[in-house]
Formats: structure tokens, sequence, C-alpha cells
């Protein structure tokens, strides 16, 4: 058995024995953990907490009370428009389909749009139309 599936199987053991389930958090969050905790423990005299008993418990109440404003924020928060694009990408490829406004977007970059290759065309004017015949006056 190599060593990292022996380093799995024992964590998983420990995590089953104890009941535990590591998280790593990024850490300006542990810095305000610590606040928190603080904060907790300051002239609270009928205990004690520690990282992991806030952690818990903020895991906890937030699990009992979210919903679909949370989540929509969460995805907000994690937006990854390279993913977007190769999970799209992934979808018209499996069904042949290409979404228009995807298409028209897509035509628009690539081949121009039917609006500039148009040349527009200069509009008559007075002017135009009366210098164009006092000249032919004048030559005949």
């Amino acid at each position: 058995m190599s060593e990292e599936k022996a380093k799995e199987e024992k964590q998983g053991a420990k995590v089953e024995l104890d009941g535990v389930t590591k998280v790593t958090i990024e850490r300006s969050v542990s810095e305000g953990l610590k606040e928190l905790i603080e904060r907790v423990n300051d002239q609270f005299e009928a205990g004690k907490v520690n990282r992991q008993d806030v952690i818990t418990w903020i895991l906890n109440s937030f699990l009992r009370t979210y919903d679909e404003q949370d989540v929509g924020a969460i995805r907000g928060a994690h937006f990854d428009e390279s993913m977007m694009l190769e999970n799209a990408y992934r979808r018209m490829r499996e069904t042949g389909e290409v979404p228009e406004f995807l298409r028209d977007i897509l035509r628009k970059q690539f081949q121009g749009t039917s609006e500039w290759s148009k040349k527009t065309k200069k509009g008559l004017h007075k002017q135009i139309i009366n210098d164009g015949l006092k000249n032919e006056g004048e030559a005949a």
C-alpha cells in the first residue's frame, strides 16, 4: 500500500473515531475568529470556548437558517467567468446547440455586424442640387 493511501486511511479512521472534520480558513478570517473568541470568553465565567466550538456554533446556526439569498450570495462571491464559459462550451458540444444570444455575441466579435458592413448613403441636399444647376446654367 502506498504511503498516500495509508495516510488517507489513517485520516479517515481518525475522522470516524473523533467525529471531527478539519476545515481550512483564510488568514483574515482566522484573525477575525480570534477576536470573536476573545470577546466571547471576556467576562464569561461559566465556561470557555475555543476555535472549534465557535466555528461549529457558527456553521450549525447558519445551516439551520440559510435561504436562497444566502445561496446566491455564496455563488456570487465565487463566480468564475472562465469556469462559466467552459461549462457553457461543454453543454454546447454535448447538445450541438449554441444559444441564440451567444451566437449573436460571437458574430459581432468575430465577423462584425451587418450594421457595420453597410455603407451609409449621403442624402441629397438643396445646396448640392442648386450648385449643380447654377454651374450648368453658366456653362450653357
